[in-house]
């Protein structure tokens, strides 16, 4: 078979006498080549050289057809993931709303009969009007990803408090110290995990008082999310519960530390720990 002047110059500058070319097939069509090469003058490849080499081919093929598919059902279980969020945002916010409505409704009603109530009537209005928003936000992320890759993780934090109080009423401090720029990746795992732990709030805790706390030290970032609630016992979570092992597998995939601190009847604590040097988990002092 004639060469092409680039890949004769190659072969040449390599001092490769002969060589062999192999298809890697995947499902009847050829995906690539593997090239078996000497530089042995007058080296031919005989049958068991070619049986040998079709059979690491025919291997190679397999391993990047499962990479493939692996790499297919991460992605579409990505995406049943955003759908997910984003159903329960749809519903979330449409219930918000519907709430504030019922109250500006009645707020007239309210002021007839007693002037002092429309104060706390207004502030919960208030709350409810800015969760709804911060839902639509949050909504907004799932849908073009994108956006989320280019908020700071303090304002998707805040983002977050804001509609865990339009939800619940319950009064949520965001505290961010320093700045540090990380990877999307990163922040984007933190986002989530932070996310999980607030719909858990939300759903199980019973709290009065939230807070969240985010720290940029000089080599890791810090966040710590607290409840009052009721608490449990985290080693005795039900399997179909999947919040803390998903929090766990997203600090697990960007080399986070995450720690969960709870009790029956007490408080919940969730710390997680990034290492700014390359992301990578090592004994914290």
């Amino acid at each position: 078979m004639p060469l092409s002047d680039p890949v004769r110059e190659f072969l040449v500058q390599r001092n490769v006498q002969s060589v062999m070319l192999v298809p890697l097939v995947i499902r009847g069509s050829a995906v690539g080549l593997m090239s078996v090469a000497s530089d042995q003058p007058g080296r031919l490849f005989g049958a068991n050289d070619v049986r040998l080499a079709e059979t690491i081919a025919t291997d190679l093929a397999a391993a990047i057809e499962s990479a493939r598919l692996l790499e297919q059902a991460e992605a579409a279980a990505t995406e049943e993931e955003r759908s997910r969020l984003a159903r329960d945002l749809h519903d979330s916010v449409t219930q918000t709303i519907y709430s504030a409505s019922l109250i500006a409704e009645a707020l007239p009603r309210v002021w007839e009969r007693n002037p002092e109530q429309v104060q706390g009537n207004v502030t919960t209005l208030l709350q409810l009007i800015r969760g709804a928003l911060a839902e639509m936000r949050t909504l907004l992320f799932e849908l073009r990803p994108a956006a989320l890759e280019e908020a700071s993780l303090g304002r998707l934090l805040h983002q977050l408090g804001d509609v865990l109080t339009g939800r619940t009423q319950t009064p949520v401090e965001v505290t961010v110290q320093g700045e540090m720029d990380v990877p999307a990746e990163v922040k984007i795992a933190l986002y989530r995990i932070a996310q999980e732990a607030f719909n858990n709030i939300t759903k199980h805790a019973r709290a009065t008082q939230v807070t969240a706390t985010l720290q940029h030290l000089p080599d890791r970032l810090l966040l710590t999310i607290q409840d009052d609630g009721r608490g449990f016992d985290p080693d005795s979570i039900p399997a179909e519960r999947m919040g803390l092992r998903i929090m766990r597998e997203r600090a697990e995939r960007i080399g986070a530390a995450l720690t969960v601190e709870s009790a029956p009847g007490r408080r919940t604590r969730i710390v997680v720990v990034w290492l700014a040097d390359d992301g990578r988990q090592r004994p914290i002092r």
